[in-house]
């Protein structure tokens, strides 16, 4: 690679953003290439192999490029939401080598979420269950684009928005063809979005107790106020900073804020194979625990000697460091590098949380790291700890290795 220079390749025609890389005795060739076209790869006889070798004379080789498999991709995202700053509500696929596509547009309503999920689990089954929403276009889609060559489809939903607002379902998927010779081919190529069009920005943040969810304009990135918030059952209003707290909805999986026609769309989670909602859960109390050997390795036979404290760590809002004031005692198990359990016992944990103690390791037991498992009877979380130590043998060697040559060189 120390010899290698790009100007010892010569491609034509040129391949755009085109790159060389080496591995090893391998050119690799990266860039846009076209379809339907013949290239011809002209080497520099100046190129040198790893003894320094030319190859003496220029060599051209020729690669044909066929017609490009079609393809129809679109966004990752299952949840859309369009730019509220675009002139026209328009959704975008992305095809190479399709004629037509066929486009399918719903209207639905935030309650719809739930199904849709359900609907992309089970879409591929035999009985898959109906889409959500309202069916008000199903058009196979004429394209006049260009051979070979990544295109940009628009799907213009502006005759179906109320007010330049709404809430969609999009499926795009390849067309008939491709459904009777290739159904995985149309499975693998087929896009489902669900497509808001808004100008409300909903984002939310919860700790264990409560939600606060801030409104915002899209485009301006002001606060929202007056926004009414809904998580399907209760209604909450955005201040004038665009904020809302309320207790957390346990078991609800979406968000809405609507001002006017104008409604947004916050799923819990877009992750179609789950039913996340958002719970509220109780803090709880949980230990904390510091320990130290003496010695950190130890031979055979050898008396480790162990100490340690334990904290209590408060949960909630006032939760703070403190002692284990019920705790009075531990248990703990010692295990040799294979499992095998070593000693057992216990040990008192005085009013300040500490603790110490002591054990002997037997004459024959295995070498390598040990672990000593901590258990305190509090219920709480936190409430085992492991530590781990060495058992090593210092030893001179039992027996020695000599070599010697007995013919003469060279070797190999």
């Amino acid at each position: 690679s120390q010899t290698f220079t790009e100007g010892m390749l010569r491609v034509e025609p040129e391949i755009p953003g085109a790159s060389v890389s080496l591995y090893g005795n391998t050119l690799n060739i990266r860039g846009q290439t076209s379809g339907q076209t013949t290239y011809t790869l002209t080497v520099s006889g100046e190129i040198q192999d790893i003894f320094g070798q030319k190859l003496g004379a220029d060599r051209r080789l020729t690669f044909r490029v066929g017609k490009a498999e079609p393809v129809l991709t679109g966004p990752e995202q299952v949840l859309v939401t369009l730019d509220p700053s675009a002139v026209k509500a328009v959704f975008s696929v992305y095809a190479i080598n399709y004629n037509r596509l066929r486009t399918r547009v719903y209207t639905v309503q935030p309650s719809d979420w739930p199904a849709f999920k359900n609907y992309l689990r089970n879409w591929r089954n035999d009985n898959p269950p109906p889409l959500p929403g309202t069916l008000v276009s199903d058009q196979n889609l004429s394209l006049s684009i260009p051979d070979d060559t990544l295109t940009q489809v628009d799907i213009d939903l502006s005759a179906y928005t109320k007010n330049g607002f709404g809430q969609f379902i999009i499926v795009v998927e390849p067309p008939r063809p491709f459904i009777e010779l290739a159904p995985w081919r149309r499975q693998s190529q087929t896009i489902h979005a669900w497509v808001q069009v808004t100008k409300i920005g909903l984002d939310a943040f919860h700790d264990q107790e409560q939600m606060t969810a801030w409104a915002t304009h899209l485009q301006t990135g002001a606060p929202l106020a007056n926004i009414i918030l809904s998580d399907g059952t209760r209604q909450y209003r955005t201040g004038a900073d665009g904020v809302a707290r309320f207790n957390i909805p346990s078991g609800t999986t979406y968000l809405t804020a609507q001002l006017g026609e104008d409604t947004a769309l916050l799923p819990c989670s877009t992750y179609y194979w789950g039913d996340e909602s958002w719970q509220a859960y109780p803090p709880r109390d949980s230990l904390r625990w510091y320990v130290f050997d003496d010695r950190a390795m130890y031979r055979p036979g050898e008396e480790v000697h162990l100490k340690g404290w334990i904290r209590l760590i408060g949960g909630g809002k006032t939760g703070d460091v403190g002692l284990a004031g019920s705790l009075n005692r531990l248990t703990y198990r010692v295990t040799d590098a294979t499992g095998n359990e070593l000693s057992t016992g216990e040990s008192w944990v005085n009013a300040l949380g500490g603790f110490d103690l002591a054990f002997r390791l037997p004459e024959q037991v295995n070498l390598g790291t040990a672990n000593i498992y901590f258990s305190a009877d509090s219920g709480l979380d936190g409430s085992s700890y492991g530590h781990s130590f060495q058992i090593q043998e210092f030893r001179r060697p039992e027996f020695e290795v000599t070599a010697r040559n007995e013919t003469s060189g060279p070797y190999f």
